[in-house]
């Protein structure tokens, strides 16, 4: 896990110097690092970086402000994880993503159509889509977690031993392997 922390604090200091042509699309400014909460959805995370495409802030559309000014076929706001595994778009990781995206839309009305993960540290920019059948699979996982919440339930464990050799979760279920 210090691997990973020590890898995406790199990536972000070498991200302030940056543009933003690797992602490929137009934007104004970068936030790191940047935290989010929706009680409407019972979430709350820390992006590793937030891409504002418009001079309109994350502040002034979650206020409602200058909607004049905004371009509704374009995202205002991208989320951006980095991920240090060698497993493109693993499962986890795009549920991650789209629960950012869908608390950027419940807090500031506005569309995240599309996020991007980058895989180190060979920086590759991976561009995905929150389509529908993801935004289905995330309500299901929230349901799913708010139910076990609710139930006190652990989860049942993989079946596959090898996942939890890196799992930072894994001091929690120790008495499973």
């Amino acid at each position: 896990m210090k691997a990973g922390i020590d890898a995406e604090a790199e990536r972000q200091r070498l991200e302030t110097r940056r543009g933003f042509s690797q992602y490929g699309i137009t934007a104004v400014d970068k936030r790191f690092q940047f935290s989010v909460r929706s009680d409407s959805l019972g979430l709350a995370g820390r992006i590793d970086c937030l891409i504002e495409t418009t001079d309109v802030t994350f502040e002034e559309a979650q206020a409602g402000l200058r909607p004049n000014e905004w371009n509704w076929d374009d995202p205002l706001f991208v989320p951006v994880e980095y991920k240090t595994t060698f497993r493109v778009q693993q499962k986890h990781n795009v549920m991650q993503l789209a629960a950012y995206a869908r608390m950027l839309e419940s807090l500031t009305g506005t569309a995240v159509p599309f996020g991007f993960i980058v895989m180190l540290p060979e920086e590759e920019v991976l561009k995905i889509e929150i389509s529908s059948e993801i935004k289905r699979s995330l309500d299901f996982l929230i349901e799913e977690v708010q139910r076990g919440l609710v139930s006190d339930e652990l989860p049942r464990p993989t079946p596959h031993s090898g996942k939890c050799q890196n799992c930072e979760f894994r001091r929690f279920c120790n008495d499973v392997w």
